[in-house]
């Protein structure tokens, strides 16, 4: 048997008006409604504008680690995970090229829900802190070895990155750019203004385009797998009738 990782023989990939067509309408409407709901959130619970019991401000507050903002991202990274398998399945029984970097991104994005829901990131801070000190990020440190675990991740999605369909490509590229710059980039720019001028309204705003920048990436890894199913519908009808058969 021909292992999972070293694929059969590809069939010439037919490249259709399908495949390279635009993100279908469904993907589009998961993402606006995705942001606006989470901007929603932002907004309700950073201006406190609708009165509102104080467990539900806590809630909704994002400085909070548990939150609605990490049940959103854990839920749509955990659906994303299962979305990329999906794409590696149908690409490996339909003989199709690639389908062990959609598994390699389905591990690694399960990883990422499994670690916004446990926060085993934030036990990591005692690294950073023997690099850069105690009072170098505040409770921020974990940046340090996060920044190792990021671009190891980020050189893992690479060969599907650039491997990838049109539109799931681009779709995985931004996903993983937005999801990276908000968890690595925007959080150590977050713990050096705390570590500065302190959890200021400066700071407020950054953590919450920093959950934002999560939430982008989180939907737009969703996106990349449902534009590459969709451009498997002729594969996944045939597997189907075989099946059936």
């Amino acid at each position: 048997m021909v292992g999972f990782m070293s694929l059969p023989p590809a069939r010439n990939t037919r490249l259709t008006v399908d495949r390279l067509s635009p993100v279908a309408p469904e993907q589009l409407i998961i993402m606006v409604l995705a942001s606006a709901f989470l901007l929603l959130v932002t907004l309700s619970a950073f201006t406190r504008v609708i009165p509102m019991p104080a467990f539900i401000v806590n809630l909704l507050d994002v400085e909070t680690e548990v939150n609605l903002w990490t049940w959103a991202n854990v839920l749509v990274l955990s659906y994303a995970a299962l979305a990329h398998m999906a794409c590696a399945g149908v690409r490996y029984f339909g003989g199709e090229r690639y389908g062990q970097y959609w598994l390699i991104s389905a591990i690694i994005i399960a990883a990422l829900s499994f670690d916004d829901f446990v926060q085993i990131h934030e036990r990591t801070e005692f690294i950073g802190e023997i690099v850069v000190g105690e009072k170098g990020l505040s409770s921020h440190a974990w940046i340090i070895p996060g920044v190792v675990i990021g671009a190891i991740c980020v050189a893992a999605l690479t060969p599907l990155m650039t491997t990838a369909d049109q539109v799931p490509g681009r779709l995985m590229i931004s996903g993983t750019a937005f999801f990276f710059i908000g968890a690595i980039g925007l959080d150590a720019l977050g713990g050096y203004t705390a570590s500065r001028w302190g959890n200021d309204y400066i700071y407020d705003i950054i953590v919450h385009i920093e959950e934002m920048f999560e939430a982008f990436g989180a939907t737009l890894f969703l996106g990349s797998a449902l534009a590459d199913l969709r451009g498997q519908k002729s594969t996944i009808m045939l597997l189907v009738e075989k099946k059936i058969g």
